[in-house]
């Protein structure tokens, strides 16, 4: 590790840590025009701020950092008792925040009432089944984001529907499955979505998390293999970018090429798909497609300029989020480009946190320009945790929130 620039992220985390001595509670009332779900949420609500304190807790255990995360989860529990209506998504509700409870659990930082998950049980799959009967498996905001709950729970039922809607409705072009959706914000037509956060990367991450967990292990691997053979045959590795962001369907059908090169992301772009697969390779056992991804992987982590199409520090689309991916991808496969990109955007993390006036300097790219946002996605939180893994060893089981392990 480079050490000097170990020692100034250290600096930037003891700044940004003293931000969460402060309660969940308090920072909801001090901040709450910058958050933009509920606050329950651990992706764009207040609830990020336990994943931090659970990261400042193992780096040094001390009860008061203990005691303050169980009181915290005891306010986000009470608002959830007084909330006339639940939003059940990963992103925004219910399953993300119940997935960051079993997280706590398994870290062993509080206990969990058993009761308050068989009632969640109940809801979570009637809010899945209604997410099923609308075609809406988007991992962040639909049903698949449900599902990953039910992983965690071994539930199997749920689990079954969601397989059994993806085998129904895959596009199947001699063996190569793709799953299709609405884009009605920039396509106005109907695409096969290829990116992490909302496309069909998040299903390679949800079958093998199936076939991970042992639940319907030959469903899954058929499906995750024919869609792993669906990248590769539109894959373009001498291209700036081996992916693009999204295909028109009627374009593939009709075998014109509209390709648009895509950012550095964890949302969108080589990364997020490549990482995705490099991984769902490994537990395939596909050494042929594994080396492909690394590859591919290699000549992205060489994207470091304007072409990275990064902007801010924040995680979806910002540094932060390369910075972590290709500490993980370092860490599993031991490739130096890997290391060298991880530093290269820990220092770019750096650099954009210099904006007086605001916590911890950063500010970030909204509609309305430079604006603070106080959130895991896009916002400081997701900052602050990568900034504290990169100094100190945690249970990187966080991550899976992030579709990441």
């Amino acid at each position: 590790m480079n050490n000097n620039l170990k020692d100034l992220v250290f600096e930037k985390t003891r700044i940004l840590n003293q931000y969460y001595n402060n309660s969940v509670e308090h920072l909801l009332k001090r901040f709450s025009s910058m958050h933009t779900g509920s606050p329950y949420s651990v992706m764009v609500g207040v609830a990020g701020a336990i994943l931090v304190k659970s990261a400042i807790y193992q780096i040094e255990p001390n009860e008061t950092v203990k005691d303050a995360i169980n009181n915290d989860v005891d306010y986000l529990l009470q608002k959830i008792s007084e909330s006339n209506s639940l939003i059940p998504h990963h992103c925004g509700g219910m399953s993300g925040f119940a997935t960051l409870l079993l997280y706590l659990k398994k870290i062993k930082l509080i206990g969990l009432n058993r009761d308050f998950f068989y009632e969640l049980d109940i809801f979570l799959e009637d809010e899945l089944d209604k997410c099923i009967r609308g075609n809406n498996i988007d991992i962040l905001h639909g049903g698949m984001g449900i599902g990953l709950y039910f992983i965690h729970r071994r539930k199997k039922q749920p689990i079954k529907k969601l397989l059994d809607y993806l085998d129904d409705h895959k596009d199947n072009y001699n063996g190569a499955y793709i799953w299709h959706r609405y884009d009605e914000y920039r396509a106005k037509d109907y695409i096969y979505d290829l990116g992490l956060a909302h496309g069909n990367a998040s299903v390679m991450y949800f079958l093998t998390q199936c076939i991970k967990s042992g639940l319907f292990k030959k469903k899954s691997t058929n499906l995750l293999k024919g869609l792993m053979t669906f990248y590769l045959q539109i894959a373009e590795p001498e291209s700036m970018s081996s992916f693009p962001s999204f295909i028109l369907k009627q374009s593939f059908i009709k075998k014109v090429k509209d390709y648009s090169s895509s950012r550095i992301a964890w949302c969108y772009g080589d990364l997020g798909i490549l990482y995705s697969m490099y991984f769902a390779s490994d537990i395939l056992q596909d050494n042929d497609t594994k080396n492909k991804s690394i590859e591919m992987l290699i000549k992205c982590s060489k994207r470091m300029g304007k072409d990275s199409g990064v902007i801010d520090a924040g995680f979806c689309h910002g540094s932060i989020g390369p910075a972590y991916m290709f500490k993980k991808l370092y860490n599993a496969c031991n490739v130096n480009e890997f290391k060298i990109a991880e530093d290269f955007w820990i220092s770019k993390t750096l650099e954009f946190g210099t904006e007086p006036g605001v916590f911890g300097n950063y500010l970030f790219l909204t509609d309305k320009g430079g604006a603070e946002q106080h959130d895991f996605l896009q916002g400081v939180h997701g900052i602050s945790m990568v900034l504290n893994s990169y100094v100190c060893d945690i249970d990187s089981h966080w991550d899976s929130m992030l579709f990441l392990s």
